[in-house]
């Protein structure tokens, strides 16, 4: 009901720029109010828990780069928190209503900077808002890059750099014609009369307008840099290759090259953060990375692939949600060529529009980790920034293989239904089958649907009766409640480098499990009894290293997970029936042996 109207509305060629804006800003607030609906008092996805914490530790202690155990990078990259406590403080706002603010006006923000963006590369309304159409196609643009996360406003300053930079090259080129003669030409071709300066105004002028692009993109650039370091990355692998290609086609000198400045620029900045002392984001990316690449080369060798469209509890996705989501990244993969064709006929001597046609080659490759267990939210994750050439290619190909002339009824129809299933596949691949969504019962192991009333409360009365701060160990779920309502010092695998699984999933507390506590300094131990009722829907309870992650067919055990009531080391502080609070200080206080 959304997209159907924007679609058809888009396509035609009678659609003025205002309505196609208005149609644009439309869509991308409904979108975002899907979104909020979901959580309209308070955060709900698990991300927004992280970001929360590390938003709460700047609030409080008036200080940045506060220890944040649930996500040890946030705090090295504040801007959003900062911007969030801002607008908080002056507001007398809470941070839930203050960050769903900043990142409703980023979501707006980075649609209509996208559609600026296109539309100067391509010098079509239409084919710019098509763009931004298919944009928003892409897996993460609905609820992941809606939620209260660093990436959901490092992609629109992303975008803004690019829009930024783009009237570089014409400028430069309108700039040495008025320095020499002949004019420039691209391989004895010509060049696209579009791509001129068409003021035409002096050289100082030029001048000038060269320097402004520099130092508002550099600006910009700075900012990423402190927003989201992925985002970062992605950003010099984009000005890099674009970079590259505008030096081979040889249409200023590279070394005069305001643009090569930028990238430079941007590199050291960016360098200069990941080097900040104690930042993570070198193990943070090892970690990220490694394991879906070990699957993978795992399964090349000969190892069974993960099955797809069935989850890790062996609940089969709905037929009609496989066939949108398979049809969805199919009509992408087969229309892509044909939009590269387009663009090298037309837009092969703008460099930004060549480096998008490389990078978008990305994406195919992209798919196959969905064949791996951990590699499935990779491939989405890069979707969000491999849609921003993806969108650009394929408005080419719309416009190009579809032109005023050619629209008919049928071919509107057609049209409007294929950008239907790519609009409602991406969207079915973001959010996950029904049977995860939101609204619905608590689930086991679902992020989401695993964060309900009893949970929280137990934080809440761990921050009230043992304090803040204390080392507490737990499951994935609780690790979030107890570090953001309960403001405890959570033992997790990517602050501490261990894994508490052993802690709770063995049937007898172990010289290993023993040691785990010791060395983690923990105070008490947070036991969610329902994980014995059901498999964990994202394959595991605690950490992916967990022993039969992924690969679990039986839930965990209730003896094991109520083993600490018979140790008189150990005293239950907190009993609700499913969750329960030990006291294991006397355990790792006393001797070697439980």
């Amino acid at each position: 009901m959304l997209f159907l109207p924007t679609i058809v509305r888009l396509i035609l060629p009678e659609t003025t720029r205002a309505e196609r804006i208005g149609l644009l800003c439309t869509l991308c607030v409904s979108c975002y109010l899907v979104k909020v609906m979901t959580g309209p008092l308070s955060f709900i996805f698990f991300d927004e828990f992280l970001h929360w914490r590390t938003a709460e530790d700047i609030l409080l202690s008036g200080h940045l780069f506060q220890r944040n155990e649930l996500l040890p990078i946030s705090p090295y990259y504040p801007c959003l928190e900062i911007m969030t406590n801002a607008l908080s403080t002056l507001g007398g706002l809470t941070i839930f209503q203050a960050g769903t603010l900043v990142i409703g006006i980023a979501h707006v923000l980075m649609i209509l900077t996208f559609f600026l963006l296109t539309e100067q590369l391509l010098f079509s309304p239409r084919a710019a808002s098509l763009a931004a159409l298919i944009y928003m196609a892409n897996p993460h643009f609905l609820i992941f890059d809606a939620q209260y996360s660093y990436e959901s406003l490092a992609l629109p300053l992303m975008i803004f750099l690019l829009f930024l930079l783009v009237p570089h090259q014409p400028v430069s080129i309108r700039l040495k014609r008025l320095q020499q003669q002949p004019a420039v030409r691209f391989r004895h071709l010509q060049l696209h009369p579009s791509f001129i300066w068409p003021t035409g105004g002096s050289r100082r002028e030029l001048g000038h307008d060269l320097h402004w692009i520099t130092i508002t993109a550099s600006l910009t650039a700075g900012a990423i840099a402190v927003t989201h370091h992925a985002t970062s990355f992605f950003l010099i692998g984009i000005l890099v290759c674009w970079t590259l290609i505008y030096a081979s086609l040889r249409l200023t000198p590279l070394w005069q090259s305001r643009l090569l400045n930028v990238t430079l620029l941007t590199v050291l900045i960016v360098i200069g953060v990941s080097a900040l002392s104690g930042n993570p984001v070198e193990q943070y990316f090892m970690t990220f990375f490694a394991q879906p690449w070990r699957e993978l080369t795992h399964m090349l060798a000969g190892d069974s692939m993960r099955p797809l469209f069935v989850s890790y509890t062996g609940q089969p996705t709905p037929i009609w949600e496989r066939l949108l989501s398979l049809s969805s990244v199919l009509i992408v993969l087969g229309c892509l060529p044909f939009g590269l064709v387009c663009l090298q006929q037309r837009y092969r001597a703008n460099a930004l529009t060549v480096a998008f046609g490389f990078i978008a080659l990305l994406y195919p490759l992209s798919q196959i980790f969905r064949l791996t267990n951990s590699g499935a939210e990779l491939t989405d994750r890069v979707a969000a920034f491999l849609f921003l050439p993806i969108a650009v290619i394929l408005a080419i190909f719309l416009v190009q293989a579809w032109p005023t002339p050619r629209l008919t009824r049928r071919w509107i129809a057609l049209i409007t239904v294929v950008i239907s299933i790519v609009c409602l596949g991406g969207i079915t691949l973001g959010t996950g089958p029904t049977f995860e969504q939101l609204p619905g019962p608590y689930v086991v192991a679902a992020d989401s649907r695993s964060l309900e009333q009893e949970g929280i409360q137990t934080a809440q009365w761990a921050h009230e009766h043992l304090g803040a701060g204390r080392r507490v160990a737990t499951d994935r779920t609780n690790q979030i409640l107890m570090g953001t309502y309960g403001e405890q010092s959570v033992v997790t695998a990517i602050q501490d480098h261990v894994d508490v699984s052993p802690v709770f999933l063995s049937p007898r507390l172990s010289d290993d499990a023993l040691w785990i506590l010791r060395s983690t300094r923990t105070q008490y131990l947070v036991v969610d009894l329902r994980l014995s009722q059901h498999l964990p829907l994202l394959g595991y309870y605690y950490e992916a290293t967990e022993d039969e992650a992924f690969h679990r067919t039986t839930p965990a055990s209730v003896q094991a997970l109520t083993k600490f009531a018979t140790m008189p080391q150990v005293d239950r502080v907190f009993d609700s029936g499913d969750m329960v609070i030990y006291d294991v200080g006397g355990l790792i206080d006393g001797p070697e042996k439980s």
